[in-house]
């Protein structure tokens, strides 16, 4: 993969020449998901779903989007480097998601500052997805460690007003739904990092040791992050339809958060507020 400064560099260039009209552009079509436009839309509990939304097209630089991942780059170039049809369909993904995509891949980062916390949050998740169809490490990692540090800030959802709550588990529901039904993933490390996180307490986070080596489980890593999260504030999450709908529809979900719950520290009818871990 291109290192992110000769990538920033590429970038000035390439904006350069297509504005004097020139250069090898790869023309990439974004198609939103029915379903995402559908039911989660017309609950109207999660932002940036419009009922309303086309497939957009975006022209990048062949060269630049080629760098990006060893994916990508023989999606766009034969083995003897030859150029190959420049066109790209993307399934499941809005235009919102794939500018924001883009302006990581020529600038290194993408804005969120307008959005919420549960927006950016949800955000920060679809564009994991994305970056983890198009097997770029570098923003799975970034889109990750962003996600990561918005979930510990929020710590328990008690602090959270409770006019935002719900919006909120809302949107962490939306992020659990992608995570383990739209990435590919290994039940059996799964279990395993179910495990370490019931005796530490924590989901680990990958060390740079692990990232150099052959074995990813990032995938793994978000999907049990997000099941000990609301776990640990289930009391938040189990009146929620939308989460209800989650654990009714996906089996992986249900039994790694039935893994990651523990005895509650008092009976439900003598106390108002639950924890089960």
């Amino acid at each position: 993969m291109m290192p992110m400064p000769e990538r920033r560099r590429l970038a000035l260039d390439i904006r350069q020449r297509f504005i004097r009209g020139s250069g090898d552009a790869v023309i990439i079509v974004a198609h939103p998901s029915e379903a995402r436009r559908g039911s989660a839309a017309e609950s109207g509990k999660c932002a940036g779903n419009d009922t309303n939304k086309q497939s957009e097209c975006f022209v990048v630089d062949r060269k630049l989007l080629a760098s990006l991942s060893k994916a990508l780059h023989q999606q766009l170039y034969d083995e003897i480097g030859n150029a190959l049809d420049g066109f790209i369909s993307v399934r499941d993904v809005d235009g919102v998601i794939m500018e924001r995509f883009l302006s990581w891949a020529y600038d290194g980062d993408y804005d969120l500052a307008e959005l919420t916390t549960a927006e950016a949050l949800l955000a920060h998740i679809r564009v994991y997805r994305l970056a983890d169809e198009f097997q770029t490490r570098r923003l799975k990692e970034y889109a990750w460690e962003e996600a990561e540090a918005l979930l510990r800030s929020l710590k328990d959802l008690r602090a959270v007003a409770a006019q935002d709550r719900e919006n909120l588990c809302n949107h962490i529901t939306q992020c659990a739904r992608t995570c383990f039904t739209e990435l590919i993933w290994d039940l059996t490390e799964l279990k395993s990092l179910v495990n370490v996180a019931r005796t530490a307490q924590q989901v680990p986070s990958p060390t740079a040791a692990q990232r150099v080596t052959k074995k990813d489980n990032l995938n793994e890593v978000c999907c049990v992050y997000l099941a000990q999260f609301m776990a640990y504030n289930l009391s938040h999450f189990r009146e929620l339809s939308a989460f209800a709908e989650l654990v009714q529809s996906c089996w992986a979900f249900a039994q790694i958060l039935l893994h990651l719950l523990g005895p509650a520290c008092s009976p439900p009818w003598s106390s108002g507020i639950l924890n089960h871990f």
